[in-house]
């Protein structure tokens, strides 16, 4: 049987450390990964056992990322990251189908929103004449085209792209993938600021091949990284945006859209 040690309550220990004296109660073991060193420290000197020397001694499942995620697409801060998204997944999200480029709103027809597709559709009434029956406007929005960086222009949003289909031939008599053989393509998209006019404009990239088998909806893109009007010198700010595709129609066609993106890249 072992011998049995004093209290020492009153016994003096030297820190292994630093060399000062304290109580020999006071002075701690230090412990590195999960062993005792046999040292004693004093409280100055001790330092914790280090967390990240456990590392893969036992096992850590902490998923982030949720399959197949559905996020509210409609909610502003849904979109902001790579681009600022309309998918109209459960509404129109107040685009309408006015001619509004001086300012004024002058209704024309009606936007609707498809629920099956996800789509939004473009009704003109009979009285609205060539340019106003293509002319999609967009709520009112915040896109800021660029920042400054140390006092370096850097563009944001710089590419704008609409997937768009003919739903309906201009006379109504069928549905058709093609625009009426009298319709120019425009692929005009004007864009305005705080004015409040739709005064600056740009064309698509190029004019679609709405032809082309088996795929009627085009995606219209509008490269503005050069565009100095978009950018301005350090940034601009567009608050709404109004989109002709088509001039030289004198009655309605419908127009289907199933996303408009502004783009980082």
């Amino acid at each position: 049987m072992g011998q049995p040690f004093a209290s020492a309550k009153n016994a003096v220990g030297i820190c292994d450390r630093c060399g000062f004296q304290y109580k020999l109660q006071e002075l701690k073991s230090e412990v590195v990964d999960l062993h005792v060193t046999g040292l004693l420290v004093c409280y100055e000197c001790w330092d914790p056992d280090q967390p990240q020397l456990q590392l893969g001694r036992w096992p850590v499942n902490d998923p982030q990322a949720i399959r197949n995620p559905r996020p509210p697409q409609g909610l502003e801060q849904s979109r902001y990251g790579g681009a600022i998204r309309y998918d109209f997944t459960d509404s129109a999200e107040d685009f309408t189908l006015t001619r509004n480029t001086g300012g004024g709103d002058v209704s024309y027809g009606s936007v609707t929103h498809d629920s099956s597709a996800g789509t939004i559709v473009s009704k003109p009434n009979d009285t609205a004449d060539g340019r106003t029956l293509n002319g999609i406007v967009s709520p009112t929005v915040s896109v800021r085209t660029a920042d400054l960086v140390d006092g370096v222009r850097v563009p944001s949003y710089v590419y704008v792209r609409v997937r768009v289909r003919i739903s309906e031939s201009v006379d109504g008599s069928a549905p058709l993938p093609v625009p009426s053989p009298n319709a120019s393509y425009d692929g005009k998209m004007y864009w305005r600021t705080s004015s409040g006019a739709y005064s600056l404009s740009a064309s698509s990239v190029s004019s679609p091949d709405w032809n082309q088998m088996g795929e009627p909806y085009q995606v219209l893109t509008w490269d503005m990284s050069d565009n100095e009007d978009w950018l301005g010198s350090s940034g601009t700010v567009v608050t709404g945006l109004y989109w002709i595709f088509f001039t030289g129609l004198t009655k309605s066609g419908e127009y289907e859209i199933d996303y408009v993106r502004f783009e980082k890249e």
